[in-house]
């Protein structure tokens, strides 16, 4: 596991409690975002991010997406299909790579991402 994305309809609420809970710290939002986007860190180290849920989300419950490292991501994609589950985000390029998102065979999702790694 490398990252964890929180989509919550209260971003400050939410920085707080987990700030407060384990001691993260959340950059502050870039001015404008609508999203209002927080990067989080742990120990001074990236580990995840929080962003308001906007009107396409609202009827979806806040929720974490766990994304899990691999080195090969459309060998993982690949067997994704192959063990049952469903690609739901195809490729996206990112800053720091590339990542999917996916469901397992029980509809689960989570993120598949390749490329850099904060240490």
């Amino acid at each position: 596991m490398c990252w964890n994305d929180l989509g919550t309809k209260e971003v400050d609420s939410a920085a707080e409690f987990y700030g407060e809970l384990f001691g993260w710290t959340m950059d502050d939002p870039v001015e404008g975002d609508p999203t209002q986007h927080r990067t989080i860190r742990n120990g001074g180290k990236e580990n995840g991010s929080m962003y308001q849920q906007g009107e396409v989300d609202s009827a979806v419950p806040p929720n974490w997406l766990p994304y899990f490292a691999t080195a090969d991501l459309e060998a993982a994609i690949a067997k994704v299909g192959e063990l049952g589950g469903q690609v739901i985000v195809p490729t996206l390029d990112v800053p720091a790579g590339k990542l999917a998102v996916a469901t397992d065979p029980q509809g689960a999702p989570f993120g598949i991402f390749s490329g850099e790694l904060d240490p």
